[in-house]
């Protein structure tokens, strides 16, 4: 058997009652799962987790933690939420641009994909509240739970997830809107017909509370995708009527109909005399496809005891009932859907003009299509170029740095080559794409800002295969490192560098400035700060001119100052992205909502505070320019930075950020993130020793061997010795004993006066004697130890402990030693006088020929030895052995 428990409503309130409530559900469950394997049980929750109050989130996350631990789920994988109409973030929802959204969609249903986005901004607390719970944890999953999405349940059963309340109000129920456009997506479909599996679909607002012509098409989903019951949430009211507890999928003569399995209201409210407070278990038998529907509900006279409310049945539908033949295309080969093409440009392109358009644009904000294609901003010579490389074919990249216009350029080539008839398609999403099928004879592809995928690497060589032509836009030093990352040849691809603007361009920018802002300065002004004040590049120059300042320095002062007044939290999440910047590592979409998370800020405060100064570039989030990140890193990080004292937490967030990460990941991602890790250790001087200590030991935690390709570099990327000092010291104390770490870390001991004695802790000579005798270490690191100890005059002889001879001989009886350290060994004996003869043990005759004839030393030790003779004057001949020209010979 497989229990699923189906609540909803919680509407959390402070109310005498709610602990006795909440005590008799735990208790319910727990008697009720006692002997039942994890795996076997499940938990839907379809909305409204609150009252109008952030505060009952928090009520809500404490409830569902003890209702986890009661039935022992893993809240990731076992439990299914939907948000009710509460969930939607009325503080923000009901200003006036939501409730115009709202109209224009409820009067014309088919404008849903292009509203659906403002619609879901709207759910900020409750996305964070769902993840803080431990449902949906995953960083970037697109599977969130205010969107269509279909999620699979341990292989046994898809689940189908309805946002019901995109229109809610708070009001009437009536008439509600669901994205199915996305409902019958061919992805959705594959996703529900995927292992053949049974389908239920859950959403907050009852079936029979949706608009009529949606019930139509979901009618025909259910049908044909063999949905088998649809749970939804409390209606407030006795449901009596018996029609609308079923959903009649045709009207032949022998119809499907599926359960409208409507929840009670599950928390204590006081003033609600129409719905009582309850649950409902769902017992799936397996083998028969028989669910049977246990109804609980709240006794008000046994305040100790959740009562039984009667019964009903349902069975899953066979996954080849009524199934609809039709093959239905994988997601991953519904390629046209990651591209523009001339259609879908032309229609963006007779968006009405209005001036607050080309003002946002001046004022820093994305290029739109209409103003590409009325030629309403400046057409830069650039623009001509890449259309005459589109009409030749190839591969092309438009490289440069940020702010620079790039991808303002690429638009506009997009709309050139548009109005010449040419087939295009453009794209820039943060996925790599796929080449879409049937691409007609002289079409163009646009990409702006290519992921770091291999898939992207995958795509560029389908494109050379087919001999496609591609214009790529990126930014000078992330295409450098996009290339050596992916392997890409630099003879596959021709380099376009982006140009200086031409006095005719910086005219053109002056006009443009000049006739829509307000300027106090005159146009000849204006034009001479784009064409030689502009930092080398242009949005410095467009900030100059409309935020009327004279250098970039006054304008960073400026933002920092007013971001520290206006949003505290984005100001910090500013200084995150900047330290990332001044560290050279990656700020993707993931730490960007986890540095939110950790400054208490939501993505939605966070992307309006930093809407100027912070732009989501592909799939990571940077300053406009490297210039003006490094302006606002000396705002905020020097001596007498707002943020100086602050160093420390954020180095740890990203540290811990990319260990994690790093823990996660194989192959050559690894390599990818331990390159983040090593950059970031260049700022580690910068903290106090205790930070400092703690991130080098997070770092050894996660890089136990096998360690990293190069490992052995991170040295290299300590700026202090201070900081190679602990790092030595904490990795001899884990055992990590690398020769170049201890030479590296006795030399600098010995620099700085440390003593030469094996009986103080960590001096040089305990570091070696402990690494050696303690943990018979590689022979390399003997050989060290000995060197060392012979430049403190300490040769000795072999009867002495931690001399020189004795630390030789003792390696020679534990390990096999190499060439080096034999040559080594018999150079301190003819240093020291004792050549001997070849019977003499341990003098140097005696080592080399030890070394040579007994241990197959390599030539320079046959040479080393040759030498010794022939300056002892024993030439002799090739029949005298032992004597140089022997030992020449046998070598």
């Amino acid at each position: 058997m497989i229990y699923l428990l189906h609540i909803s409503d919680l509407h959390l309130v402070v109310n005498p009652l709610w602990n006795n409530m909440k005590n008799a559900i735990l208790d319910s469950v727990r008697e009720k799962l006692q002997s039942v394997p994890i795996g076997k049980k499940l938990l839907v929750v379809t909305g409204d987790f609150r009252n109008f109050s952030d505060h009952t989130y928090h009520q809500a996350e404490s409830f569902l933690e003890e209702l986890y631990r009661a039935m022992d789920i893993d809240p990731e994988r076992d439990v299914f939420v939907v948000p009710g109409n509460h969930d939607v973030d009325w503080e923000s929802a009901l200003d006036s641009d939501r409730q115009d959204c709202i109209a224009s969609v409820q009067l014309h249903l088919d404008r849903i994909p292009k509203r659906i986005e403002k619609l879901l901004s709207y759910y900020e607390s409750y996305l964070a509240f769902v993840q803080e719970s431990g449902v949906y944890p995953a960083d970037g999953d697109p599977r969130l739970p205010v969107r269509v999405h279909v999620r699979n349940w341990r292989d046994q059963l898809n689940i189908l997830h309805l946002n019901t309340t995109l229109t809610a109000e708070g009001g009437s129920k009536a008439d509600q809107i669901v994205d199915t456009v996305t409902v019958t997506s061919d992805e959705i479909r594959e996703k529900l017909r995927q292992s053949a599996l049974p389908c239920i679909a859950i959403g907050h607002n009852s079936f029979f509370d949706l608009h009529e012509t949606q019930r139509k098409i979901l009618e025909g989903t259910f049908l044909r995708e063999n949905i088998s019951a649809y749970l939804c949430g409390d209606r407030h009211k006795k449901e009596s009527d018996r029609e609308q507890k079923k959903i009649t999928l045709n009207d032949g003569v022998s119809p499907v109909c599926i359960p409208n399995i409507v929840s009670y209201r599950s928390s204590a409210d006081e003033a609600d005399t129409y719905s009582d407070f309850g649950m409902i278990w769902h017992v799936w038998d397996e083998t028969t496809g028989r669910v049977r529907l246990a109804y609980q509900r709240w006794d008000i006279r046994n305040q100790g005891e959740l009562q039984s409310d009667g019964e009903d049945t349902y069975s899953f539908r066979a996954p080849s009932e009524t199934r609809d033949k039709t093959p239905v295309k994988k997601a991953e080969d519904n390629a046209d859907a990651f591209w523009y093409r001339n259609d879908v440009l032309l229609e963006k392109s007779r968006m009405e003009m209005k001036a607050s358009d080309i003002r946002n644009f001046l004022l820093g904000g994305r290029c739109k299509w209409n103003l590409a294609f009325a030629d309403r901003i400046v057409h830069r010579n650039i623009v001509d170029e890449l259309h005459q490389h589109a009409l030749t074919g190839g591969v092309f990249v438009l490289t440069g740095p940020g702010g620079e216009g790039k991808s303002t350029i690429l638009m506009q080539v997009c709309a050139q080559l548009v109005k010449d008839g040419r087939p295009v398609f453009y794209h820039r999403e943060k996925e790599a794409p796929k080449l879409p099928e049937n691409v007609p004879d002289g079409a163009v592809f646009i990409l702006d800002n290519p992921a770091d995928q291999y898939s992207f690497r995958k795509f560029l060589n389908c494109v050379m295969e087919n001999e496609y032509t591609l214009i790529l836009g990126a930014r000078e030093n992330e295409w450098k490192l996009l290339k050596e990352k992916l392997e890409i040849s630099g003879r596959d691809i021709w380099e376009v560098p982006m140009q200086n603007l031409t006095p005719k361009e910086a005219w053109g920018f002056a006009d443009c400035v000049y006739d829509n802002l307000r300027q106090s300065r005159e146009r000849k002004e204006i034009k001479e700060m784009f064409l030689n004040n502009s930092y080398g590049f242009l949005y410095a120059a467009m900030l100059m001119a409309v935020k009327e300042k004279n250098s970039l320095e006054e304008i960073a002062k400026g933002i920092v100052s007013n971001l520290s007044r206006r949003s505290p939290g984005g100001l910090h999440v500013l200084a995150y992205v900047v330290f990332a910047e001044h560290c050279k590592v990656k700020f993707s979409y993931e730490l960007y909502k986890q540095v939110c998370k950790e400054q208490g800020i939501s993505l939605q405060e966070a992307n309006w505070a930093l809407s100027r100064e912070v732009a989501k570039n592909g799939d990571r989030y940077q300053t406009r320019h490297d210039e003006i990140s490094r302006l606002f890193y000396r705002e905020l990080f020097s001596d007498s930075g707002l943020l100086a004292d602050e160093e420390d937490r954020i180095l740890t967030v990203l540290m811990e950020f990319y260990l994690t990460r790093y823990r996660l990941a194989y192959n050559r991602h690894r390599d990818y993130i331990w390159s983040a890790v090593m950059k970031l250790c260049r700022e580690l001087y910068r903290t106090d020793l205790k930070t400092r200590q703690y991130l080098i030991d997070r770092i050894l935690d996660e890089v136990k061997s096998p360690f990293p390709k190069e490992f052995k570099q991170l040295p290299f990327h300590i700026n202090s010795e201070e900081t190679l000092l602990v790092f030595y010291c904490r990795c001899f104390d884990r055992e990590y004993f690398i020769h170049d770490f201890l030479w590296n870390w006795c030399h600098i001991l010995l620099k700085n006066g440390a003593s030469w004695t094996v009986d103080e802790a960590y001096s040089p000579a305990w570091i070696y004697r402990e690494a050696c005798v303690g943990h018979n270490v590689h022979h390399n690191v003997w050989q060290e130890w000995a060197q060392l100890e012979a430049q403190q005059s300490n040769a000795g002889d072999y009867g002495i402990e931690n001399s020189a001879r004795w630390i030789y001989r003792e390696a020679y009886i534990r390990h096999k030693i190499n060439s080096g350290m034999w040559h080594a060994w018999a150079q301190l004996e003819k240093e020291e006088g004792n050549i001997g003869d070849y019977e003499c043990e341990n003098s140097a005759r005696w080592i080399y020929r030890k070394a040579c004839i007994c241990h197959s030393a390599d030539s320079s030790v046959w040479h080393a030895w040759a030498q010794l003779e022939k300056e002892e004057g024993d030439i002799g001949d090739y029949e005298c052995e032992n004597s140089a020209r022997w030992i020449c010979h046998e070598a």
